[in-house]
């Protein structure tokens, strides 16, 4: 089954059919397909949350973690993101159900958390960040079409209602869409022309 999936998600996205992204892909949809099936507690959502909260579990998520902070395609990027929340569905932070933000907002959660720092909420970041993505998208056009069913179909659920700092979170996912890395996006964004979005 899943073989399918990965070969119709590489027909349908083909900058991501590489061998390295099997596995986000797996994670991603396995984690989709899991929630809408009958599960038990042995199901395979149970299965998958075991795997999530082992050591080689977790190593991937570091993994992505790190590849998500360099120069990625806005197809790559919003795999990463993918597999970053789906990671987190399965093996929640402790205030994965809290819509705020910990810090002063959501990106600098993100910066916390992307350093080391447990702030408990790398699920909802993730989450809000793929929202903002998906909103950029639509705002483009029918350029990203594919990509943009991809995340509708990851997200799985209506857009929470838009909080204040929504608009820092676009604008960051703007500027790490036209290939900045995450450091640069967040020099920019203290620094530079989005200082008024702090």
């Amino acid at each position: 089954m899943f073989e399918t999936i990965l070969i119709d998600t590489y027909q349908n996205l083909p900058p991501l059919n590489k061998p390295a992204n099997n596995t986000l892909l797996l994670l991603t949809w396995s984690t989709s397909v899991s929630q809408r099936s009958e599960h038990g507690p042995n199901g395979p959502l149970k299965v998958l949350a075991n795997w999530a909260e082992s050591e080689e579990g977790w190593n991937l998520y570091v993994r992505v973690a790190e590849e998500f902070q360099g120069h990625q395609t806005v197809e790559q990027l919003s795999l990463t993101m993918s597999a970053l929340l789906s990671y987190r569905r399965l093996y929640p932070d402790f205030l994965d159900h809290s819509e705020q933000p910990i810090t002063a907002n959501y990106i600098a959660d993100l910066d916390a958390l992307l350093h080391g720092t447990s702030i408990g909420n790398s699920g909802k970041v993730a989450e809000r960040l793929l929202f903002a993505l998906a909103r950029q998208l639509q705002s483009i056009g029918e350029d990203f079409g594919d990509i943009r069913q991809f995340l509708e179909t990851v997200l799985d659920r209506e857009p929470p209602q838009r909080h204040f700092f929504d608009a820092l979170s676009d604008e960051y996912v703007r500027l790490r869409m036209s290939g900045r890395s995450h450091e640069t996006t967040m020099i920019e964004l203290t620094h530079g022309t989005s200082a008024e979005l702090r």
